[in-house]
């Protein structure tokens, strides 16, 4: 037997979840033996390749024979998946709704004349799309409107020709956002009405926000604080969630909480209260405070989450 040959294909299937190789690594291992012999291959085929990584890849993505802390680790990139999805088509809402009212209210400026806000609502179109069909697990769908965004952004990135850091930290966030599309787990189910009726109600008061945009008469709606807004609406979404055991009790759930947490308040905080010359800001007291308890719940999910998630093992495995 070809000594070197099998380890190299046991080096190969170490690609597949760990669970699927304690199955069925010794089948696949003789199969690929028997087949080489004859051949006088030394290194597996270029082919044999392919469909083990196909398999690995289409293994993972459905987050199938992981262990019980893999299960973990792929529930929360599913978790926030959906808070970060949530948050770009809020601000997709915002941002097409603003663009309407600029039509409506500056008819002279002719902004559909231009090329690049054609680009530019498309762009935001395709972000809503993506969080419906995630949200009504169509997952497939939702993973090819996340190519397309992809596209979008790296094809302007790259006609710009613009590579300052400034610019690729910019555009580091959506295409992160649109990649944990691909590690959301096959036929995912989430609460439709919930995540739908949540996306509703504050699309609501960012719509009725943007809306105002070149209205003297309706300059009242700009008293909206849209950083107090998202403050807030954190807060609550954090006690709602943590007040479901299902959510509490999930190790996936929490890091993803700390995670969304931590993005959000400590990018907030950076850009409000600290300027390039080093001087703060002033804010209202309250927004303080609110910063101050949504990082200290936060922390509190992160150490939470870690402990449940050390205490899961990490060698037996689920089928599917």
């Amino acid at each position: 037997m070809n000594t070197d040959l099998e380890h190299r294909y046991r080096r190969l299937l170490r690609l597949l979840p760990a669970g699927y190789r304690q199955a069925w690594e010794e089948d696949m291992v003789t199969t690929f033996l028997h087949s080489a012999e004859g051949r006088g291959v030394n290194r597996p085929p270029l082919g044999e390749r392919l469909s083990v990584i196909a398999l690995a890849v289409r293994l993972r993505l459905a987050g199938q024979y992981e262990s019980p802390r893999g299960k973990a680790w792929h529930h929360a990139a599913y978790a926030l998946a959906l808070m970060l999805l949530l948050h770009q088509a809020f601000m997709a809402t915002a941002s097409l709704t603003q663009l309407a009212a600029r039509v409506l209210w500056r008819p002279m400026e002719r902004p559909l004349n231009e090329a690049d806000v054609w680009l530019f609502a498309l762009y935001w179109l395709l972000w809503i799309v993506a969080y419906g069909a995630l949200v009504l697990g169509w997952i497939m769908a939702a993973r090819t409107v996340a190519v397309f965004i992809l596209a979008l952004i790296v094809g302007v990135t790259v006609i710009s020709g613009d590579f300052t850091a400034t610019v690729l930290l910019a555009v580091a966030w959506p295409a992160v956002c649109a990649l944990l599309l691909f590690a959301v787990p096959d036929g995912s189910r989430p609460r439709r009405g919930v995540w739908l009726s949540v996306y509703l109600a504050s699309s609501l008061v960012l719509a009725a926000h943007a809306i105002g945009y070149g209205r003297r008469d309706w300059s009242w709606l700009w008293a909206i604080d849209v950083a107090v807004f998202w403050r807030l609406a954190l807060l609550v979404g954090m006690v709602v969630a943590l007040a479901v055991p299902a959510v509490r009790r999930s190790p996936g759930w929490l890091l993803a909480i700390a995670v969304v947490d931590a993005t959000f308040i400590v990018g907030s905080m950076l850009s409000r209260y600290v300027s390039f010359s080093g001087v703060a800001f002033a804010v209202p007291p309250v927004s303080v405070v609110v910063d101050l308890f949504l990082l200290g719940l936060g922390v509190a999910c992160a150490v939470v989450g870690m402990v449940m998630l050390r205490r899961l093992p990490r060698t037996e495995f689920e089928a599917a």
